[in-house]
């Protein structure tokens, strides 16, 4: 005879966020709260442009 197990429900996926890894930044690395994984990734993408991004 076989035992199961109770099965628990699966962890909640983290909320989206971006946090800017280039020193110095007026950030200081803090992690930015975005409303999905695209905005996450559109987020950090303006923030470098904005920033650190230096045009020729």
């Amino acid at each position: 005879m076989t035992q199961t197990t109770p099965r628990t429900a699966p962890a909640a996926a983290p909320a989206p966020r971006w946090r800017c890894a280039l020193r110095p930044c007026p950030t200081r690395g803090q992690w930015q709260p975005a409303a999905t994984g695209q905005a996450a990734r559109a987020g950090q993408h303006r923030h470098y442009l904005d920033l650190h991004w230096e045009r020729p």
